[in-house]
């Protein structure tokens, strides 16, 4: 069974109800509460400790869900903490949609951990949500300027390093810029599609990604749309794609940093002929599962 909600505006949305019919109906697989309000006003007035009671309460006692997307609803650290939890023992769930959300660089780097070691989920999203960049330090996370986005960069290198089953993960607007991400995929086997769109990286990573190219013959899709202000100059575009065109896997790259010219389309064009053959392989993997 497949549930799928449209959030309202207002407050009146019955989020912990929904969860808690979810946790004792073993039919549901999928379950859709998605919103495209941001900041979200439909959590106004949502006690966040029962909220999270409830999430950590889904992932331990419902072991039929296999998909859960919760994009957009704006949740805060309290609920965070209450998904890490339950995910710390969850051994069924193999999609996690958790983008355009409002954690903090802990709830990122404990979602990094539980990847490292899970064997079930295949598919993680966490995009955060994209805020104005021209008041916060580019290397500070945008709800914790406290603490340096080395921290969540580095876990999620590491869980690319452990992890043998994942498939697609997204870490979109999270403000990377090391590249320590390319390093890791070198040495894994597994994920398809890696999307680092809006982030922080430009010409200071390029070698680390042709080198990831070179060596990696499992990704299908490399997205890294739009670094503000890191232009990627055309010689150096041009050397990522040559490595492409001798890698056996990678049959997408996404690198558009606004001032994209027709010359530097075509050339990403003369990608299409590679598609073909491997554009179902994902849709495919998922449906088995």
């Amino acid at each position: 069974m497949k549930i799928t909600y449209a959030t309202r505006s207002d407050n009146s949305f019955p989020f912990i109800s929904l969860i808690e019919h979810t946790i004792s109906n073993r039919n549901i697989v999928e379950l859709n509460i998605e919103t495209e309000h941001k900041p979200s006003s439909h959590m106004a007035g949502i006690n966040d400790d029962r909220l999270a009671l409830a999430f950590e309460e889904l992932f331990t006692l419902n072991s039929t869900l296999k998909i859960l997307n919760l994009k957009g609803n704006s949740f805060k650290n309290v609920v965070g903490y209450g998904i890490v939890e339950g995910l710390k023992i969850n051994e069924s769930l193999h999609t996690l949609n958790l983008d355009q959300n409002m954690f903090s660089e802990e709830i990122y780097v404990e979602i990094a951990n539980i990847v490292s070691n899970n064997e079930t989920l295949y598919v993680v999203k966490l995009e955060a949500i994209l805020l104005d960049k021209s008041d916060i330090n580019t290397t500070q996370h945008p709800y914790d300027p406290s603490i340096t986005l080395n921290m969540v960069e580095n876990a999620f290198a590491n869980a690319l390093m452990n992890n043998t089953n994942l498939i697609e993960l997204e870490i979109k607007n999270n403000y990377f810029s090391t590249g320590v991400i390319f390093d890791a995929m070198k040495y894994n086997n597994a994920l398809r599609i890696l999307n680092l769109g809006h982030n922080r990286y430009g010409p200071h990573v390029v070698d680390k990604i042709i080198d990831m190219i070179k060596v990696n013959t499992a990704l299908e899709v490399l997205d890294l749309t739009y670094g503000p202000g890191q232009d990627i100059a055309l010689d150096d575009l041009n050397r990522i794609l040559t490595a492409v065109q001798y890698n056996p896997s990678l049959i997408t790259i996404h690198i558009k940093y606004g001032y994209i010219t027709s010359s530097n389309e075509y050339l990403l064009r003369n990608m299409e002929r590679k598609r073909a053959t491997n554009e179902n392989l994902l849709s495919k993997l998922l449906t088995t599962l």
